[in-house]
C-alpha cells in the first residue's frame, strides 16, 4: 500500500467518523425538540383535563344537575359520574 493509498484510506476513516458523529448530535437535537413538543402537549392535556375536574366538582358542590354540567364542561354525564364518584362526592 502506497503512502497515497495509507493517507487516502485515514482521511476516508477519519471523514466517517466526524460523519457519524454529526448524525448523532443531529439526531440528539431532533430527539429533545421532538421530546420537549411532546411533553407540552401532554401537560396541556393534563391541564385542561384537571381544569374541567375542578369545574365538575365546584359545581357539583353548588348544587347544579349533572346535565347543566355536561353541558358546561362537554364531558359526557358518565364522566362526571365517574369523577364525582372517584372524588367521594357520590357513591
Amino acid at each position: 500500500m502506497t503512502t497515497y493509498s495509507r493517507l487516502l484510506e485515514k482521511g476516508e476513516q477519519i471523514g466517517i467518523q466526524k460523519g457519524e458523529q454529526i448524525g448523532i448530535q443531529k439526531g440528539e437535537q431532533i430527539g429533545i425538540q421532538k421530546g420537549e413538543q411532546i411533553g407540552i402537549q401532554k401537560g396541556e392535556q393534563i391541564g385542561i383535563q384537571k381544569g374541567k375536574i375542578e369545574v365538575v366538582l365546584n359545581c357539583s358542590d353548588q348544587g347544579m344537575e349533572i346535565q347543566m354540567i355536561s353541558n358546561i364542561t362537554g364531558l359526557t354525564e358518565e364522566d362526571i359520574l365517574k369523577i364525582l364518584k372517584g372524588h367521594g362526592r357520590i357513591k
